[in-house]
């Protein structure tokens, strides 16, 4: 069973299951900076996910603890008049043209030549092609 300072992690308060979860994200990190196997991250995971769920709960029973009525505690505005005023739509702009670039023929074997072939081989036959003029 997963503990955490002693505690089932099903026991666990809300502040507690916060700090827990911190503890095995940062486990998590450890692992696949260590490259440890991807069944221990899963299963980190797997224990992460439960904790998350252990954490919603402990938020509902708070909130059962403090003797809110509201099942979704959710609470929406009514109030027709907006304190925000609307902003108008901004007239769009055209896109301004782009340039056309023209290289020399110089240029283009000079940019040709600063690629490697280790680095992109079609830049080194493109290289090439224009060292022999074709």
């Amino acid at each position: 069973m997963i503990q955490y300072k002693g505690k089932d992690y099903t026991e666990l308060n809300f502040n507690e299951c916060v700090e827990f979860e911190k503890e095995l994200l940062q486990k998590v990190l450890a692992a696949g900076r260590a490259g440890m196997g991807d069944a221990m991250i899963h299963q980190l995971n797997v224990f992460i996910s439960l904790l998350r769920d252990q954490k919603a709960e402990a938020i509902r029973k708070e909130m059962k603890q403090k003797g809110d009525d509201k099942e979704d505690g959710i609470v929406l505005d009514t109030d027709p008049s907006p304190e925000f005023e609307m902003l108008e739509k901004t007239e769009s702009y055209t896109p301004m043209a782009k340039p056309q670039v023209s290289l020399t023929r110089a240029d283009k074997l000079r940019i040709a030549q600063t690629y490697k072939t280790a680095r992109d081989p079609e830049a080194v036959k493109m290289a090439e092609m224009y060292k022999n003029g074709k």
